[in-house]
């Protein structure tokens, strides 16, 4: 009980401090970050919505901490099926208390997304071509200049907001990346010990006598059998006699 303690305290204090960095570093960024000028109101909304985000993990995070301590023990449990399935079981809550973090993300690169392909295309309208998409290809296209004066102002106003969005998707991708990194090592260590002939090796370094040294083929001859001869010697005659009867009846 006193580990399951320990881990509990250990557990609760990792997540908690995640979430006080994470807090400190969007609030980081909604002041002027690297000195860089963002956009005030924008900047404003999407950092609230994230310590508003923050906050309310933290709420629920509040609410299952007493089950906490039975889901370390399941896992604890779960090793008993092997090292495999206590890491599997492990990366699965680390993807179950990152849910927040996947959130963002996944969010911020939706819309980074979405506001790229939206400047790739005004782009193209500023070169007098529209993509094609029945035949998938670039083709040349007049615009009227009510149509390029809206599209001046679309590039304008994403080109001065670009930079907000891409500062919070930069900040979430790190996040994610360094979650991913941490599974992707879990994933590793399970690949190795599944496939990985572990007894063999350990084996050959501790009692290298249990194991064949090698294969060696040698060429014996073949020992012919009395029984053998004296078998292939009747049929010979008895062929030989029944030639001959054919030949005499002829």
């Amino acid at each position: 009980m006193h580990r399951a303690r320990t881990c509990v305290l250990a557990a609760d204090g990792a997540l908690e401090g995640m979430s006080e960095h994470l807090l400190l570093a969007v609030r980081w960024i909604m002041g002027v970050p690297a000195g860089l000028k963002l956009n005030d109101h924008l900047d404003f909304c999407l950092g609230n919505l994230c310590i508003l985000g923050v906050e309310t993990y933290l709420v629920v995070y509040h609410w299952v901490q007493p089950l906490l301590p039975v889901i370390l023990v399941c896992v604890a449990v779960s090793g008993a099926f092997g090292l495999t399935v206590m890491l599997s079981a492990l990366s699965d809550l680390l993807s179950l208390a990152m849910l927040h973090i996947k959130l963002f993300y996944t969010l911020a690169a939706r819309w980074h997304g979405v506001q790229t392909k939206a400047l790739t295309s005004l782009r193209r309208l500023f070169r007098g071509k529209k993509r094609n998409i029945l035949r998938a290809r670039i083709d040349a296209c007049d615009y009227s200049l009510d149509q390029l004066l809206l599209g001046t102002l679309l590039f304008t106003l994403l080109v001065f907001l670009f930079p907000t969005t891409f500062v919070y998707y930069l900040l979430f991708f790190l996040l994610h990346a360094a979650v991913g990194v941490v599974q992707n090592i879990a994933r590793l260590a399970v690949a190795l010990i599944n496939y990985c002939p572990l007894f063999a090796v350990l084996l050959r370094l501790m009692d290298p006598g249990h194991l064949p040294g090698g294969v060696r083929l040698e060429l014996l001859p073949f020992p012919a059998s009395n029984s053998h001869s004296a078998s292939f010697d009747a049929k010979r005659e008895a062929w030989e006699h029944k030639r001959r009867g054919s030949g005499d009846e002829e």
